[in-house]
């Protein structure tokens, strides 16, 4: 995976041997086939070939339809995976569309399918796509959503979540939410102070 934030072309070629390896057996691997595949997907994504991304998105569907695989969490990333394509072509409205649509389907998978962490970095990305379509109040609604799931999941020091809580500070700030703004200032002081007492 580190080989996708440094050389998204060799990161490519290991997913593709990796997925080799686990179609000779894919009735003993298909999860791991669909996170490999949703991985080059993401990965094409990162140098914005939205082609090769969607042609690999197609090969993920197959894949499903062949075996009727349609609950897991990897069907969130993809809702993200479609988001992020028209994100990168400029149409926001269709990108908010498709991530809201897989926040909803998060919590229409059994329970112990689904994977809070990532449902809190989906909210946070729907905030950041509600920004870039210039609402605000949205924006702000959906990070609030991602810090309270990460805080109830009890994460202690979490530097994600100190990440979370400035990123909502800010977006207190620039709506000049004063009540807010203090009280998020407070998460952070607090988290700083412990972080400062280890």
């Amino acid at each position: 995976l580190a080989y996708a934030y440094t050389d998204p072309n060799m990161a490519i070629k290991q997913f593709e041997k990796a997925l080799a390896l686990f179609k000779q057996n894919e009735n003993k691997f298909k999860n791991e086939i669909i996170i490999t595949l949703n991985n080059i997907s993401n990965t094409y994504l990162k140098i914005k070939d939205i082609e090769k991304a969607l042609g690999n998105f197609k090969k993920l569907q197959n894949f499903r339809n062949k075996y009727n695989l349609h609950n897991d969490q990897q069907l969130v990333i993809e809702y993200r995976i479609i988001a992020e394509s028209y994100k990168i072509c400029g149409d926001f409205k269709s990108a908010i569309e498709y991530m809201t649509n897989g926040i909803n389907l998060h919590y229409t998978l059994d329970s112990e399918k689904r994977n809070d962490f990532f449902l809190s970095a989906c909210c946070n990305y729907l905030s950041q796509l509600y920004l870039l379509n210039e609402d605000l109040d949205s924006a702000i609604l959906y990070q609030e959503k991602a810090v309270s799931i990460l805080e109830n999941m009890q994460l202690v020091n979490s530097e994600y979540l100190l990440f979370m809580y400035q990123i909502l500070s800010h977006l207190f700030k620039h709506k000049g939410s004063i009540n807010k703004l203090e009280g998020i200032s407070l998460k952070i002081e607090l988290f700083e102070s412990i972080k400062y007492l280890d």
